[in-house]
């Protein structure tokens, strides 16, 4: 009888295997669906002695269930709770978005001296005159080169086109 479950198993396989394809969108993953819903089927059928009636809509149906379970699970996350400290501060400025924080890191890092300079004065909230004042340069000068600053970061931050231009 194992031989008969064995041949049905193989005869379904290049459907089911589309079908489970088309959800999981990857060969591997399609095969693991496709196995672990066959050794439930295998394993009940040693312990129960029976197949499913209809065999393709089960194995459709399971494959289907194992996939939701795959993406519920690998949804999760778990979390992680900074009691000892050893997480670094993070700075409240930032998004909270982890990705586009290190990208803003990235790119701030990417500017000259300078620039980084004038932008953390900018940040902190400083006038355009106390810059001045600190600096010694023309009040255009400082504007100009807020401006540039500002510029080079934007392009570091989101390429040769800035995001907030396509807005417009």
């Amino acid at each position: 009888m194992d031989k008969d479950i064995k041949e049905k198993f193989e005869n379904l396989y290049p459907k089911v295997f589309k079908y489970a394809l088309s959800r999981a969108k990857n060969k591997d993953l399609a095969h693991d669906l496709i196995m672990e819903v066959y050794i439930k089927i295998l394993n009940n059928f040693r312990e129960n002695n029976e197949i499913p009636e209809k065999l393709e809509f089960y194995t459709m149906r399971a494959i289907r269930n194992k996939h939701i379970d795959y993406i519920r699970g690998s949804s999760k996350t778990d979390s992680i709770d900074d009691v000892d400290g050893y997480l670094e501060p993070v700075d409240e400025n930032l998004p909270s978005d982890p990705l586009m924080r290190k990208r803003i890191i990235k790119a701030f890092n990417k500017l000259g001296e300078t620039c980084q300079e004038v932008l953390k004065l900018i940040e902190q909230g400083w006038k355009y005159s106390e810059i001045q004042e600190l600096t010694g340069k023309p009040l255009n000068t400082v504007a100009g080169t807020v401006f540039k600053c500002r510029k080079k970061f934007s392009t570091f931050l989101y390429g040769s086109e800035n995001k907030s231009e396509n807005l417009k």
